[in-house]
């Protein structure tokens, strides 16, 4: 049993969801220990009402104590084989306890954590340093075998045996914030083995109100319990930590800790900058040259401005910052980034230097489509960060699983997008739009008949500026248009390409082969009757999958084999509409290939139904039969800035008309504004275009059934392959994008001007 600690305290906003997350946790064998620590709003009666609901729930009341309080009585009370926590205001992926559990099951560790998405405004992503800390799953590790763990010190993403936290000694310490640190850390240096997850297992609310601990960073008594927080993790790691472990935590101090109260400085007392200069101060006096070699270099900087006392330049170099960037102008020296810093005297080559960390080649996809089936084509972005690239060079290979490198045909141009989405900066990265073509035939080595894997390959770049050189794989990708998506297809002979994108490894592309390849599906006298072909050997049966798994012998019908399923048959043997269907040939049983000639398509409405029935290809290239489905896919877009047209489609009920809309986000003031169909309800227009909007912000289109019931909508792999789309007029962008789970959307926002090498653009 995993007990889970949830303190609350005036939480009522928030607490409803969190409970709900955890409730419907995959690994349900759970004992929820909710602490109330006196909240004197609705929190209360939404316990109660989630306590009378689930057994699981066990409730403890308390005076106001503190977070550290709270947890420390949730603990005393919980039974359960292993521990874990929960903010009242936070919520959890639904299978966050089935993977960390899971992990401690397999290798025997103290604890494992996972990592974290930080929550704003509903919109999930992953902090940098998060990805850094999890860019991979580790096993059974020990703290000195990743010294950089101690980056993460949450307390609430992470599953604890529960011998070993008592064995370990560990507790909060009751009456100060950040009460997660020395507790983390303690456990990363007595554990005999804990396991790190790629998977995100924790969501991390940002709260709207500001009512967090760590919104309040403007207030002294919250610096002082920050630097105590260090000052008391520094003492144990002095006691029980080895040179490299106490090393990579000076690092965060100086790089990730101290950085979140410069900036509070615009505004601050003279107390508060007193305060924050002896803590800063005493970090540097313990940290040594190669500490501050790691740091980043305009991080490095404000601390030395801050300890010694030069408050005016450290809140000139913060201002400067909004418009030039963290870094502002740099050179190459040698082989290494060097910063100008102007205006700021007395510092050395060394302090100015960056970290080649801090100078990663970034790599984002941007865009990716099939041009046909099997060739494949990726826009990308590639650049070194802080530097020019006026004059620079890339190259890209594909990378099997024996090391083996492949190279593909690119060609660069220019795409100032790529400058803006880099804002604010004063470098000049419009020439690194990169455009990657591939037939994956040239991938596909010979392999023997049959089905199986063909291959495996991930994505790499290099990119050279001058002397400096960077090689990485693709880390990063644009979330609103097909980088989001990443689609698959299907080649000759019945192999699916599915496209990937990994924490560690990046793109990744996987071929696979197929026992048979779809050609088509029509409904007859109340028998599915779906046609196909043997890719490598005669096809002998198609099988639908289920609750129960329905066979069809195939025939010959027309140069195809045709397999018949009785509709009744399907249907009882699994009666939540959804069957994926399994080609056998001889030895050989996978699932069944989409075909290459509807590889423009993800959709194929199956001729003669009268129930919706409908093939779709899924995200590996096999085929899906669904049931009973009312979809509205968008086929199309024209955009300009006073017209908006949709060409659109409707799957699994053609006699349905439906009503598009435009619906304000939820962060935004607006009424609905509908959408005007021509005769046919094919095409779809918003009257006057995007210019008639009330307000700027995301736009999101909803479909909706003549009785008000919301209809799924789709956009079609042809329009996906070609967002964001994009105008400019009268000081405003407008985008198409993909909004989430595959919603069109349309953005506005003002034009912000540019200006890069001093010289301003105001028209983007």
């Amino acid at each position: 049993m995993l007990s889970v600690i949830v303190p609350v305290y005036q939480a009522q906003a928030y607490l409803a969801e969190c409970l709900d997350s955890v409730r419907a946790q995959t690994y349900d064998v759970l004992q929820i220990v909710v602490v109330d620590d006196g909240s004197t709003d609705g929190s209360a009666a939404i316990i109660a009402e989630h306590a009378a609901a689930d057994p699981r729930i066990l409730v403890h009341r308390q005076q106001n104590a503190g977070l550290g309080a709270a947890r420390n009585a949730g603990i005393a009370r919980a039974t359960g084989d292993y521990l874990t926590f929960l903010d009242a205001d936070d919520t959890l992926p639904r299978r966050a306890y089935e993977l960390l559990v899971g992990s401690l099951e397999r290798t025997g560790s103290d604890f494992a954590l996972g990592a974290v998405q930080r929550v704003t405004a509903g919109v999930r992503r992953t902090p940098a340093w998060i990805a850094e800390a999890h860019e991979k799953d580790r096993s059974a590790i020990r703290i000195d075998d990743f010294p950089r763990a101690v980056i993460d010190v949450i307390a609430c993403n992470r599953v604890f045996r529960r011998s070993f936290w008592e064995t370990a000694g560990l507790r909060f310490p009751v009456g100060v914030a950040y009460e997660d640190h020395v507790p983390m850390m303690a456990a990363y240096l007595r554990a005999q083995a804990f396991d790190v997850l790629a998977d995100t297992t924790y969501y991390w609310r940002i709260r709207e109100d500001q009512t967090s601990i760590g919104q309040q960073k403007h207030q002294i008594a919250n610096l002082r319990d920050r630097l105590q927080a260090k000052r008391d993790a520094w003492s144990l790691l002095l006691q029980e930590a080895t040179p490299a472990v106490r090393a990579a935590w000076q690092v965060r101090v100086l790089d990730m800790d101290l950085p979140l109260f410069y900036e509070q400085l615009p505004g601050a007392d003279e107390a508060y900058f007193a305060e924050l200069r002896r803590g800063v101060a005493e970090q540097l006096a313990a940290a040594g040259e190669a500490v501050l070699a790691e740091v980043r270099a305009e991080r490095r900087v404000k601390a030395l401005l801050a300890a010694a006392g030069r408050r005016s330049e450290l809140e000139a170099l913060l201002s400067r910052e909004l418009t030039d960037g963290p870094i502002g102008r740099t050179r190459i020296e040698g082989t290494a980034v060097v910063a100008d810093f102007a205006g700021i005297e007395g510092l050395t080559t060394a302090d100015r230097t960056l970290p080649q960390r801090q100078t990663r080649l970034r790599t984002t996809l941007r865009r990716c489509w099939w041009a046909a089936p099997g060739e494949l084509r990726l826009d990308l972005a590639a650049y070194v960060p802080y530097l020019d690239h006026d004059r620079f060079a890339v190259s890209a290979a594909w990378v099997g699983r024996d090391g083996q490198r492949v190279p593909v045909t690119i060609r660069t141009y220019a795409d100032p997008e790529i400058t803006r989405d880099a804002q604010p900066t004063c470098h000049d990265y419009d020439g690194c739009a990169v455009r990657v073509e591939l037939p994956v035939a040239e991938l596909l080595t010979a392999a023997p008949p049959g089905s199986g894997e063909l291959g495996e390959w991930h994505l790499e770049l290099r990119v050279q500026v001058g002397p400096v050189v960077r090689t990485d794989v693709v880390r990063f990708r644009v979330g609103e248009g097909s980088a989001g998506v990443l689609h698959g297809s299907v080649a000759d002979a019945g192999v699916r390409l599915e496209l990937d994108h990994e924490r560690e490894r990046g793109l990744v592309l996987r071929a696979t082969r197929s026992a048979g390849v779809l050609v088509g599906a029509q409904v007859q006298r109340g028998r599915l009757c779906i046609d196909a072909v043997g890719a490598t050997a005669p096809l002998t049966r198609v099988v639908a999958l289920g609750r129960e798994r329905v066979p069809a012998p195939v025939e010959p019908h027309r140069g195809v084999l045709r397999g018949r399923f009785e509709l009744d048959r399907l249907r009882a043997a699994t009666p939540d509409g959804r069957w994926p269907l399994r080609a056998v040939a001889g030895e050989d049983r996978t699932l069944l290939a989409w075909s290459p000639r509807h590889d423009a398509d993800d959709l194929l409405p199956v001729e003669g139904s009268t129930t919706g029935l409908l093939l779709q290809r899924t995200r590996s290239g096999t085929v899906l039969l669904t049931e009973g489905n009312r979809i509205v896919e968008v086929r199309s877009t024209d955009l300009a800035p006073a017209r908006l047209h949709l060409q659109v489609r409707v799957c699994g009920e053609e006699s349905l008309r439906p009503h598009l809309v435009l619906e304000p986000d939820l962060r935004q003031q607006g009424e609905t504004v509908p959408l005007e169909p021509d005769r046919g309800g094919r095409t779809w227009e918003l009257p006057g275009g995007p210019a008639t909007l009330a307000s700027q912000g995301r736009w999101g289109l909803a479909a909706y059934a003549p009785d008000g019931t919301p209809l799924e909508l789709r956009i079609a792999p042809a329009l996906l392959g070609e967002l964001p789309v994009l105008v400019r007029a009268g000081g405003v962008r407008t985008r198409v994008v993909r909004g989430r789970g595959q919603v069109l959307a349309l953005d506005r926002e003002p034009e912000q001007p540019v200006g890069v090498h001093g010289r301003p653009d105001p028209s983007r």
